[in-house]
């Protein structure tokens, strides 16, 4: 998706003091937006899709897939619960730009996030929040090891 076709986000140029191109900014509606302090229950949208075949069912479990991860990495952050949605969804539409869609993707490309995140023209992650994204990976992976660990021996006792 290209920013300047997205209702989310406002980009313009931005130039050196001799006038020259510099690099192109990027600001998301919800940074433009009043911030009000607000209940989780005062907003509710529900939205169905039918999935017409597989290649949508793989986006949305992707996209699933990213969106609880980075819940994990809010909580992690310790982020308000009003705040965690739009985080979420924020981060979320800076990684799709950049085509970060899964979490593998991101923890391959951990390093060199925020040059990419600098070079797209949007705002950079703070390092506590590097820091949480790696801890929460590294944790999930622990999980998961235990979890192969725990499977390969009830399938040799079986």
């Amino acid at each position: 998706m290209c920013m300047r076709d997205s209702p989310y986000g406002k980009r313009w140029a931005k130039y050196n003091a001799d006038g020259s191109f510099k690099s192109w900014r990027v600001r998301l509606v919800q940074d433009l937006l009043p911030t009000e302090e607000m209940e989780m229950d005062e907003l509710s949208l529900v939205t169905t899709e039918e999935i017409d075949n597989k290649e949508d069912d793989d986006y949305v479990a992707r996209e699933s897939e990213m969106k609880a991860f980075l819940i994990k990495v809010a909580e992690a952050k310790n982020l308000k619960r009003a705040s965690v949605n739009s985080w979420v969804d924020a981060v979320e539409f800076k990684f799709a730009e950049l085509g970060i869609e899964t979490v593998s993707e991101l923890r391959r490309g951990i390093v060199r996030l925020n040059r990419r995140l600098h070079e797209s023209g949007f705002a950079m992650l703070h390092a506590r929040t590097l820091q949480a994204i790696v801890n929460v990976a590294d944790k999930e992976v622990c999980d998961m090891k235990e979890e192969i660990k725990r499977l390969t021996n009830e399938l040799t006792i079986s």
